[in-house]
C-alpha cells in the first residue's frame, strides 16, 4: 500500500448513468460517489479510537468510456469533505487503462 497504514475502515456508496456518445458509438458512463474513511498506521489495542481520529470524507463526479478494443479512459472531479491539514488533496483524476489492449 503507497499510502502505508495497518489498518482501514472504508465505506463507499456510488451510482452510474451508462450512456452512448453520441456520433461515435462508444459506450461510457456518468458516476456519481462518496466516501468515508480512515487509515491507521498501526494496530494497538486503541485501534478504534485512532480510527475515529484520522476520518476522511469526500464526493466526486466523473466520466468513464469503454474504448474500442478495450480499455478505459476516465476523468474524475472530487471535492474533499473532510481533510486533515497536510492531506495531499487531488480534485481532478484522469485515468487510462489498458485492459484487453496488449
Amino acid at each position: 500500500d503507497p499510502l502505508g497504514g495497518a489498518a482501514r475502515a472504508l465505506v463507499s456508496v456510488g451510482s452510474a448513468w451508462p450512456f452512448r456518445v453520441p456520433m461515435t458509438g462508444l459506450q461510457a458512463s456518468a458516476f456519481a460517489m462518496g466516501s468515508v474513511g480512515a487509515l491507521v498506521d498501526e494496530v494497538r489495542p486503541s485501534l478504534f479510537q485512532d480510527i475515529g481520529n484520522e476520518w476522511r470524507a469526500s464526493a466526486a463526479v466523473g466520466l468513464a468510456a469503454n474504448l474500442p478494443r478495450g480499455g478505459l479512459l476516465g476523468v474524475c472531479l472530487a471535492q474533499p469533505l473532510l481533510w486533515r491539514p497536510g492531506d495531499e488533496l487531488r480534485h481532478l483524476s484522469v485515468w487510462f487503462s489498458l485492459d484487453r489492449l496488449l
